[in-house]
């Protein structure tokens, strides 16, 4: 069965989202991705699914609602109505969380039938903020019973399909008819959470993490230089260990959440999560798609950008005749191994007609594109990559990798490769035009074309046809 990791944002730009993502990412989390949009933000759905994620849009809040609040019956709501049942369901804060390692991997460890709650490793009493919340959430009875409980998150929950949306929705129903912005900051979300946890129905059925453990750090509680609680937090304080964020014994946590409390933790993880914008054009030709690309994605100098063109003629004329952003120009072949290899070319213009100097790897026994319309003149020998190497070597899964792929046939035994060896997991968007109908053999080029489009679409990478 498949996890879900789902989240929920409003009033926010692409900059306060992408760490989430990015760690998402890396992390080699391979379930479903969901996010719920509160209000018009159609400038990030695209973002969302880039990255693999199924996007829900919702109205725009009022004021006196809480998107604290108001997610959990969005949640309750497309768990009800999911046709997919999931094994773990992990609903966590957008703008203050990133994922050290896969959750899936502590899941594996778990029970089926349980909520899976995370520490603040410190008790109601000694938490000035988390008192104060649960008291003018639901009162002073509501904090005389919960003033010796150590305080879990709603920021990071977990648990089973079923558990954890009747939970979400016992949550919203406690809120409702209570204030939905508490004064100090937050709403009374948490305190629900936590005073739901107390009750035998729910406490029966929750493993209750210690914070010490390795699965959540709840920075606010523990390393904020504001708030000092040293000497009344349960467990031993988590540390900066190799570059990640870690157990007292040394061990990375699996996930962080407000970690922007701390300015050290925070340069730490945003430059490890910081996600690149990478533009890879296979088969610039004369630049007309990266001047498409340039547009549609507003690329800018802030981006990486590199160029493939295997043929010399056209390469040269792309890299005389075009200005614009910095790019790194490869005049190479796209291939699924190193070295070199024989590519045909079109005969240059002429009176008779321009043939747009097109060149391709495939030998021309099968390769006739347009009925033979196209005349080939020179073969020669160029330099080929393989594009699978140069991918891993270059980036990492996360960064915001959008590749046009438009190689003359080249395109199957490459992308069978990176389907082969993980790499195309590193691919954010592609675009391909594929060419089985240039073939000779055509009805088995469009079968091996099925066979990467179906699995393309189950590895839930986003692709469209390129012309």
């Amino acid at each position: 069965m498949k996890d879900l990791i789902i989240g929920s944002i409003t009033k926010l730009g692409w900059d306060r989202c992408e760490y989430w993502v990015n760690s998402i990412n890396q992390s080699g989390f391979e379930g479903d991705k969901i996010i719920c949009i509160f209000g018009d933000h159609n400038d990030l759905v695209n973002n969302f699914k880039n990255n693999g994620f199924q996007v829900y849009n919702y109205r725009a809040l009022s004021d006196d609602e809480n998107i604290c609040v108001t997610r959990f019956l969005a949640y309750n709501d497309i768990l009800s109505h999911s046709e997919q049942k999931y094994r773990k369901v992990l609903a966590t804060d957008v703008t203050d969380v990133v994922f050290q390692k896969n959750p899936s991997e502590f899941f594996d460890r778990m029970s089926d039938k349980l909520i899976i709650a995370s520490s603040e490793n410190i008790r109601y009493r000694d938490e000035r903020w988390g008192a104060n919340n649960m008291r003018l959430s639901f009162g002073d009875d509501a904090y005389d019973r919960m003033k010796d409980r150590v305080i879990y998150n709603a920021g990071v929950i977990a648990g089973e399909h079923d558990l954890i949306s009747d939970l979400f929705l016992a949550i919203y129903k406690m809120c409702e008819n209570r204030p939905q912005n508490i004064e100090g900051g937050g709403g009374p979300d948490q305190a629900a959470y936590n005073y739901l946890l107390s009750l035998s129905q729910f406490k029966q059925t929750t493993k209750f993490m210690e914070h010490d453990i390795g699965w959540a750090c709840q920075a606010g509680t523990n390393v904020d230089p504001h708030k000092d609680y040293s000497k009344v937090n349960v467990d031993s304080l988590p540390k900066i260990y190799d570059n990640e964020i870690a157990t007292s014994w040394d061990k990375s946590y699996y996930i962080v959440h407000q970690y922007n409390r701390n300015p050290v933790w925070k340069e730490c993880m945003e430059k490890k999560y910081k996600m690149d914008n990478v533009f890879l054009d296979l088969g610039t030709h004369f630049g007309q798609g990266l001047k498409a690309f340039v547009q549609k994605y507003n690329i800018d100098d802030k981006w990486k950008v590199h160029t493939f063109e295997a043929n010399p003629e056209t390469y040269n004329i792309f890299m005389d005749g075009y200005d614009g952003i910095p790019i790194v120009a490869h005049n190479v072949a796209v291939s699924d191994n190193e070295g070199t290899i024989e590519i045909s070319m079109e005969k240059p213009p002429t009176d008779e007609g321009n043939t747009g100097m097109g060149s391709s790897i495939i030998p021309l026994d099968k390769w006739q594109p347009w009925d033979n319309a196209l005349v080939y003149g020179n073969k020669q020998e160029v330099k080929c990559i393989d594009f699978s190497k140069f991918i891993s070597e270059n980036f990492t899964v996360g960064n915001n990798i959008i590749v046009k792929m438009d190689i003359e046939g080249s395109e199957y035994h490459v992308l069978e490769r990176m389907i082969e060896d993980g790499t195309i997991r590193y691919i954010t968007k592609l675009y391909v035009e594929w060419h089985a109908y240039m073939f000779t053999n055509k009805g088995e080029m469009t079968e091996r074309q099925n066979k990467i489009i179906n699995k393309l679409n189950e590895l839930n990478i986003a692709w469209e046809q390129w012309h």
